[in-house]
């Protein structure tokens, strides 16, 4: 019972500036920003039902040429 399972990560350019916009939209804290290593920063918010939701900050994934 409860939520868990599989978080899916969205790639943001800019992950404080993606976790603030989701808390001003009324998104729960779960997760805050943290560097994991190499450049990477993930965090994950609660939608509201309850559902985490990432957010995965990485200059290796490849961008809009």
């Amino acid at each position: 019972p409860g939520a868990g399972g599989t978080v899916a990560y969205w790639g943001v350019q800019n992950a404080e500036q993606a976790w603030a916009r989701l808390m001003e939209l009324g998104a729960e804290p779960d997760s805050p920003v943290r560097d994991v290593g190499g450049g990477i920063k993930v965090a994950s918010v609660l939608d509201p039902f309850g559902n985490p939701v990432g957010i995965i900050e990485n200059p290796h994934f490849g961008g809009p040429s």
